[in-house]
Formats: C-alpha cells, sequence, structure tokens
C-alpha cells in the first residue's frame, strides 16, 4: 500500500472547519439545484471578463488563471449534469469533517499501527508558510485571492499541542530540501506533515502543497489550483515524486512474487 499526503493520525483542518458542515450545506444544496449549463457559461464569461480587465489595468498577464473560465464558457450539458451530480454528493457526504480530526483519529491510528503490515510506504508533502516571504517573492496582486485561501488553510492545518502530531517524519527529499523550511508546524495547507505516515519514517518527502501533488500547479504541465503556496512545485517535481511512487510499487510486486 502507497499513500501520498494521507492524514493518518488526522488534521486540524478538519476540526476548523467543523462550522462549514451547517453555514455551506444549504449554499451547497442550492448551487446542486441551481447549476445549468448556460449558468455556468455565463460564469465563465464574467469570470475572463474580470481577468481581462487585470490585464489591461495592471499588465498581468492571466495564461494560467483562463483555464477554469474557459472550461466553463465550453462546458455541454452532460458536463453540467456531472457538476450537479457532484455537488449533491458533497451535500450528502459530509462525513469526513467528523471523522478527520486528530483526536477521532487517534482510534484508527493505532488500529493501523498494530496491524502487521509492513509493506505500507508514505510520502509526504509539505509546503512554504505563508508569511515566509510570500510578498516579497512574487507581486502582491498576483493571484491575491488563492493566496489568502492558501494562507488561512495553511494556519487552520496547523497542528496545536492537543493535537498530538507527530513531529515531520524522516526520508528522503525528492527534488531537494527547500533552503527555508522549518519543521515547527509543518503541512502541506491541508494536513500535517507528521501526520501523514504510521511511523516515523516516509518513502520520501517533497516541496509542495497538498494540491500540487496530484497536478494542480500553476507552472507548465499542471492544472491550474485553488492555491498559491509559493512552493514553486512543477512538472519536474511532479514527475519526480511520480516516479518514486511507482518505483516503491514495482519493488512491493517483486518483492510479493517472491
Amino acid at each position: 500500500v502507497v499513500t501520498v499526503s494521507a492524514p493518518f493520525h488526522g488534521t486540524p483542518i478538519a476540526r476548523n472547519l467543523a462550522w462549514a458542515d451547517e453555514a455551506l450545506l444549504v449554499p451547497l444544496h442550492l448551487l446542486s439545484i441551481l447549476t445549468s449549463r448556460d449558468q455556468l457559461r455565463l460564469t465563465g464569461r464574467a469570470a475572463l471578463a474580470l481577468l481581462g480587465l487585470r490585464e489591461l489595468v495592471l499588465g498581468m498577464p492571466a495564461s494560467q488563471d483562463r483555464v477554469i473560465p474557459a472550461f466553463l464558457i465550453g462546458v455541454d450539458e452532460a458536463t453540467a449534469d456531472q457538476v450537479r451530480r457532484f455537488l449533491k454528493r458533497v451535500v450528502n457526504d459530509t462525513g469526513a469533517l467528523d471523522d478527520l480530526p486528530p483526536e477521532r483519529m487517534r482510534a484508527s491510528e493505532a488500529d493501523l499501527a498494530a496491524t502487521d503490515h509492513p509493506a505500507l510506504a508514505s510520502f509526504v508533502s509539505v509546503a512554504p508558510r505563508p508569511a515566509r516571504g510570500l510578498l516579497r517573492r512574487f507581486h502582491p496582486l498576483d493571484a491575491p485571492s488563492r493566496r489568502i485561501l492558501y494562507a488561512l488553510a495553511h494556519r487552520m492545518a496547523t497542528p496545536e499541542p492537543r493535537d498530538a502530531i507527530p513531529p515531520l517524519p524522516l526520508g528522503p527529499w525528492i527534488g531537494g530540501r527547500p533552503r527555508w523550511f522549518a519543521e515547527e508546524g509543518a503541512n502541506d495547507g491541508v494536513v500535517p506533515a507528521g501526520s501523514q505516515t504510521v511511523g516515523r519514517l516516509a518513502a520520501g518527502i517533497v516541496h509542495g502543497d497538498h494540491l500540487d501533488v496530484v497536478g494542480h500547479f500553476d507552472a507548465e504541465g499542471g492544472s491550474g489550483t485553488f492555491f498559491k503556496s509559493g512552493a514553486g512545485f512543477d512538472r519536474e517535481r511532479f514527475a519526480a515524486l511520480w516516479r518514486a511512487v511507482a518505483a516503491r510499487i514495482r519493488t512491493g510486486a517483486r518483492a510479493d512474487l517472491r
């Protein structure tokens, strides 16, 4: 079994978003009813107009930011129906918010640690702290909403002493360890780094946020993302991570054949 960014010890963001269970349920339910092809296309046109205005006023290219609006403009009825059904599933299944706080996961983690499963291998993702030079390294008006979203998510995913999250796992860095890195409170914007393994050993540690590692990043080869974490994740690091995952699976398969 190979995991990537898995919350074995839970994540504080689930507890900190518990209010969303009630606060967002009604809006999501309404969206699931009202979403149609025409409404999605209208949203896409409005988003493209705002991006064009930003480019005109600030001179900032918006090629990556155009991905989602362009998709919305071209959406067909079948895809709109999939969006509606997805939203309904979100409305009908919010149980993970109750299951994933660290205090709730301790029993599951104890059960898992007691099993005889030596083939369990975990890859860990960790991203920068939002306050560590993001505004100095990037234009402050470059994707401000995604910066704010990441900053909020990172804060909510930072463990507190009561969470009893283990320290950063030990393991090789894929693509190199960044110079800025600090272990205290390390997380990827969704899951604390110390929560991502059952024991202290990681099969690999990668510098990227929770969405980067599944292909949602801004650089060439990515599909755009909701986060602007400042991790500088790119196609090369993405490929290195998943080559390492594939190699681990291949090694496990050969051991099983023996």
